[in-house]
């Protein structure tokens, strides 16, 4: 059967892992080279579909489609964009700060007028 798993004993660890595998699974130490088997038509092999139908045919770009919509891809991929709020760190930085120095100016405007 050409859909049936094949298994060999790891050469490090003798745990079993599939023939195609390039490291094994358990012990993370390579196993050599993997068999891997890729069926290819012969337009393919003859070198008919190169370029853009080559990447049409398995989802790549395709220069007739013009219509990509680069802010619909933003906000299906991740959603819509977060609405900037008033208060950020920064605004509550500010805020402390002028809290923490008006008390001290205001000790020092007094004692100027006291002293002059």
């Amino acid at each position: 059967m050409p859909n049936q798993l094949e298994f060999k004993p790891c050469l490090h660890c003798g745990k079993s892992v599939r023939t195609n595998a390039v490291t094994c699974h358990r012990c993370h130490k390579p196993l050599g080279l993997a068999r891997v088997n890729v069926q290819v038509s012969q337009e393919e092999k003859d070198g008919e579909n190169e370029g853009e139908e080559y990447a049409a045919k398995f989802g790549g770009y395709d220069s007739k489609q013009d219509d990509f919509d680069y802010e619909e891809y933003l906000s299906d991929e991740f959603g819509a964009p977060k609405k900037k709020s008033f208060f950020t760190w920064r605004t509550v930085a500010w805020v402390m700060v002028f809290v923490m120095i008006a008390p001290i100016a205001l000790m020092a405007y007094q004692l100027w007028v006291l002293f002059s």
